[in-house]
């Protein structure tokens, strides 16, 4: 998999969509959020292709490697092909009433599927996934509009790990999701990431990240570094439409 950071809720992200449709049809796409046309990680180029209506239809990699979405009405279809051509991630992606993912489904992976709730203001409240030999979940918190901490649960329901986030709450967030013409992911965070941090169940640390961005003069976000203590970690560029 491509190492991909926090970006998209920097994961997955996260402008409100204003319009709602009828059941399990796509939101219609925020024609005023900027898309990402080329964004570079470590090196590593991924080039987005969009359709008339601003959704992702096809990310190119500089090492060959592809990714296409198609939409149906109240699904995507995604897949991902590695260097050589192969295609070695298949997902059914179905949205609920308001367009956001609510399940997926793995074709080449029977039996596996992931499953997607939401609190009563339309928040992710809970990702679970299982297959044939593994399940686990993860709790999510939100505060003032973005992703306050989560919690990761393992199969006997065991509280293992949480991680915390803080935010740049000056900024707006143009790494979002939406910006990437993904408008069924869940909305995480209106700001840019600050901190992420890690902890065990018993309290003790695991790791610690922190973000440092550059802007153009429209304040997008053109380049950040993640740092591990104090070590530059990752290096991301990014080039709009």
């Amino acid at each position: 998999m491509k190492k991909i950071f926090f970006s998209s809720i920097t994961a997955f992200s996260l402008l409100l969509i204003s319009c709602r449709k009828s059941n399990n049809e796509v939101l219609s796409p925020v024609s005023s959020v900027d898309k990402i046309k080329t964004w570079i990680t470590d090196g590593l180029t991924k080039n987005y292709s969009y359709d008339n209506q601003g959704r992702l239809v096809k990310a190119e990699y500089s090492d060959g490697a592809k990714i296409f979405y198609t939409y149906e009405t109240g699904k995507a279809i995604y897949k991902y092909f590695d260097e050589y051509g192969t295609l070695v991630m298949h997902k059914e992606i179905f949205f609920g009433t308001d367009g956001k993912v609510v399940k997926e489904k793995f074709p080449l992976i029977p039996g596996r599927e992931t499953t997607f709730t939401y609190d009563n203001e339309h928040n992710l409240n809970k990702y679970s996934f299982h297959d044939n030999n593994t399940h686990y979940y993860y709790k999510y918190f939100f505060s003032n509009g973005n992703l306050d901490s989560v919690r990761y649960f393992n199969a006997y329901d065991e509280w293992t790990t949480s991680t915390l986030y803080t935010y740049y709450t000056d900024k707006k967030n143009t790494l979002s999701s939406d910006n990437e013409g993904l408008f069924f992911r869940p909305h995480l965070s209106k700001n840019l990431i600050k901190t992420e941090e890690t902890y065990y169940a018993d309290g003790s640390a695991s790791y610690a990240y922190n973000y440092v961005y550059e802007f153009d003069n429209k304040d997008r976000v053109i380049n950040y570094n993640v740092y591990q203590a104090g070590v530059l970690n990752s290096t991301q560029n990014i080039v709009y439409e």
